[in-house]
């Protein structure tokens, strides 16, 4: 009885932690998050250059945007990296950026968050396309190909937020099975990692005391 009873419990934990896909190789994925079913969230941050350019388009997204999608207790891979020639003279403070979001996904979003940043870029890749629910922040199209590749796998319960903007599809939105088009809330823009942090971090606050407003008309 008890062999049977613990191959049975064995069992549940291998289907469970089937559920979370993805980033072959990286033991951050552990079987109590198979368990407690965390879904794999992936979230690509394009920093370096894009501190270095002018318009609407540009910048990183707010604590808002990832509020919006995450569910407490998921597990996030947050995918970065600077080491392109482009991006490197912002290393220091992409590093620091991105570090300080991972933060703040833990401390104010309830999430489970590990950093991924300037890592092999087949792996960055994987770990997006492989991922069951994918964030990408604006201007990127490295993301974007990322997104096309998860929803391809043909499994109905991937979801890739993908931001619709003049530099992403010139602004279309067109209906891609799995591609949930979304408005990007007001980016933080800057060259301090700081003043960005607390951007990013102030949004999710005027954002939750206007839901919260909202609740009590």
């Amino acid at each position: 009885v008890t062999a049977a009873k613990g191959w049975s419990i064995s069992r549940r934990v291998r289907r469970r932690a089937g559920r979370i896909r993805g980033w072959p190789g990286d033991m951050r994925l552990s079987v109590v998050q198979g368990l407690l079913g965390a879904r794999a969230v992936a979230a690509h941050v394009r920093c370096g250059d894009a501190l270095a350019q002018h318009g609407e388009e540009w910048g990183l997204l707010p604590l808002e945007a990832y509020a919006r999608v995450l569910h407490r207790g998921d597990f996030v891979a947050l995918v970065s990296a600077s080491y392109r020639g482009a991006d490197f003279p912002f290393a220091e403070t992409c590093r620091d950026v991105v570090m300080g979001i991972m933060g703040l996904l833990n401390r104010r979003l309830s999430v489970s968050s590990s950093l991924f940043y300037d890592e092999e870029v087949g792996a960055d890749l994987a770990r997006l396309a492989f991922s069951e629910v994918l964030l990408c922040g604006p201007s990127s199209t490295f993301c974007f190909w990322a997104a096309l590749a998860a929803i391809s796998r043909g499994d109905n319960a991937t979801e890739a937020h993908v931001p619709a903007g003049a530099l992403l599809m010139r602004g279309s939105r067109p209906r891609i099975p799995g591609i949930l088009w979304y408005t990007a809330p007001k980016l933080a823009r800057g060259w301090e990692a700081p003043a960005l942090l607390a951007t990013i971090a102030g949004n999710l606050a005027d954002h939750t005391r206007s839901r919260e407003g909202a609740n009590k008309k």
